[in-house]
């Protein structure tokens, strides 16, 4: 027999006891001439009565689960406690007295509202905490409260009991009215339904039989109303006390829905933690074993102290965790193997990973520098292939060794080269940024122009605006200036150049004054100069007598300058 079923057998033993003991008293009360002592037994009887439901109430707030549930039975309670106290007192008065008479009439507040709050009771049964009564429990409850009304009232109307023609009203001689008969059928009505909803709602895993438990007392009781209304004077001998007796069968049929599992309780669940799949222990406050699921492990206390001080506490690929009840600790067991495996294997990809990472970013960093490297030697070849005329150029100048032009040579080659220089460091500027500034423009040509002084031409470079202008037009209008220069190379005498953005053009305006007769040197055709530009370039020449004007554009798009002059 188990430990649960243990204690209700302990429970029903000390109930039937106390209830026979009561019996008992109240039989020996009505048979004895001895005044005190009737008043003894009564009060023992009361105080056993009073302790019953006292305990009972204990136990349904210590088992019922749902907390709505465990109010409105609470309250059913109380209002047994009521009754008795109620019953108690109207005793002690006299039959004639009219307080005895309105407690009596008292009586109707607990027959009346105990079904209704059974009732309650079975709507709140497996829903959830926040559940609402519906609308018409209102009702319900409207009605209760007009038939306690009613029966309160009675000494104006009569219409519950009826006194007659008597001189003092009482309990000993009264006929039933049509009002107590609608007290008695609602009454009935509201046990009925609250059967009705305990059953519909009702989740007995066992047997069909055990949800029918709670009407063996409910049918009782209305055995027992029928014939307390037909006045059996055998019945009335037997269990006269219609309080003590309503109110044992109550309990007993609420007790019988807790048992039968129509009303929710935590009974039972050390066999469930027992049966369970769990590795669990719970434990006292001095890690003494209070109960032990099927499957739980044997567990070092050592682990298990430490686990319950500080929550937990790990060994190998045993973790063992505590948290704290009421009483005591709930501890158990985790295997940790499975995820120390994964642990391990994550650990082992990380290092993979961080090898795998290393490598791909020395790829990339090579990648980068190859690709670097493959961008330099580009334009490299860039370079080599737009020098290669000018290399040639320089070769053949250098091929011929005139004794009387080997002036004019070196200064020649000193102009391509300087061209070389600055051709060469426009284009890796050029390489990193889209657009240059204008400044390298005029210090290209200044350095050119600068070049040619020491061979006795004299110039000057301005520059009227400053900013950033693309790359190629740039490279393209510095190109265009030097073939002029070497077009006129031999007969210049002054040279002056200006360079300006306007409108969105890049403008170069290269004025020469030449001298025919400095080194016997052949004048220009105006078509060499046409030869110079290709048909994309704008450019406008005018000559007049030894001097030429030559006027350049180049069309730029978002260029960025300045109207502060620069020279």
């Amino acid at each position: 027999m188990g430990r649960e079923r243990i204690r209700k057998v302990a429970l029903v033993t000390i109930w039937i006891l106390a209830v026979a003991a009561a019996v008992i008293f109240r039989h020996v009360a009505r048979l004895t001439t001895n005044l005190k002592l009737s008043v003894w037994l009564s009060d023992g009887r009361t105080a056993i009565y009073f302790i019953t439901y006292i305990v009972w109430g204990i136990l349904l707030r210590r088992h019922v689960v749902v907390c709505s549930v465990k109010r409105w039975l609470s309250a059913i309670v109380f209002l047994m406690l009521f009754w008795m106290i109620v019953r108690t007192v109207k005793f002690r008065l006299p039959n004639t007295s009219v307080w005895g008479r309105y407690l009596w009439y008292s009586y109707y507040l607990p027959m009346i509202f105990i079904p209704l709050f059974c009732l309650y009771t079975s709507l709140h049964i497996r829903k959830s905490e926040d559940y609402r009564l519906p609308l018409w429990s209102v009702f319900a409850a409207g009605i209760s409260t007009a038939l306690f009304v009613l029966v309160m009232t009675n000494d104006v109307h009569q219409a519950v009991f009826s006194f007659g023609e008597e001189t003092f009203w009482s309990d000993d001689q009264y006929h039933y009215s049509w009002g107590y008969y609608i007290v008695m059928i609602w009454v009935a009505v509201c046990m009925c339904m609250t059967l009705l909803f305990m059953m519909r709602g009702a989740k007995v895993p066992h047997s069909k039989k055990r949800k029918l438990l709670p009407f063996v007392p409910i049918i009782l009781i209305g055995i027992y109303a029928i014939s307390y209304i037909a006045k059996i004077q055998a019945l009335r001998l037997i269990a006269g006390d219609m309080t003590s007796v309503i109110c044992q069968l109550v309990m007993i049929s609420i007790t019988c829905c807790m048992w039968s599992g129509l009303i929710p309780v935590n009974t039972g669940y050390e066999q469930f933690f027992n049966g369970s799949t769990l590795n669990a222990q719970i434990r006292r406050n001095d890690a003494s074993i209070l109960a032990s699921s099927h499957n739980s492990s044997l567990l070092s206390e050592q682990m298990v102290r430490q686990a319950m001080q500080t929550g937990c506490c790990t060994e190998k690929n045993v973790r063992v965790k505590a948290g704290a009840i009421k009483g005591g600790f709930v501890v158990w067991q985790e295997d940790i193997s499975l995820l120390n495996t994964l642990l391990e294997s994550l650990q082992k990809s990380e290092k993979e990973l961080e090898v795998s990472n290393a490598l791909l970013k020395a790829e990339n960093e090579i990648e980068e520098k190859q690709a670097k490297i493959a961008a330099q030697t580009q334009l490299y070849d860039r370079i080599e292939a737009d020098m290669k005329k000018t290399i040639q150029q320089i070769a053949s100048e250098l091929s011929e060794k005139k004794e009387n032009t080997a002036r004019e040579q070196l200064f020649k080659i000193s102009v391509i080269g300087t061209y070389m220089k600055r051709r060469c460091n426009l284009l890796f500027l050029g390489q990193k940024n889209g657009q240059i500034l204008l400044d390298e423009l005029l210090f290209c040509i200044r350095e050119s122009v600068d070049n040619m002084k020491w061979a006795g031409i004299d110039g000057d470079v301005f520059c009227t605006k400053e900013g950033k202008v693309p790359f190629l037009s740039v490279l393209q209008m510095y190109d265009c200036f030097e073939q002029i220069i070497e077009l006129f190379l031999k007969t210049m005498e002054t040279i002056f150049v200006r360079i300006s953005t306007d409108n969105g053009n890049l403008t170069l305006r290269i004025m020469i004054a030449q001298r025919l007769e400095k080194n016997n040197g052949q004048p220009v055709m105006i078509e060499q100069v046409h030869a110079v530009f290709d048909e994309n370039t704008r450019y406008k020449v005018i000559m007049e007598e030894d001097e030429w004007i030559i006027h350049v554009e180049k069309s730029v798009s978002k260029s960025q300058s300045s109207d502060q002059g620069r020279r």
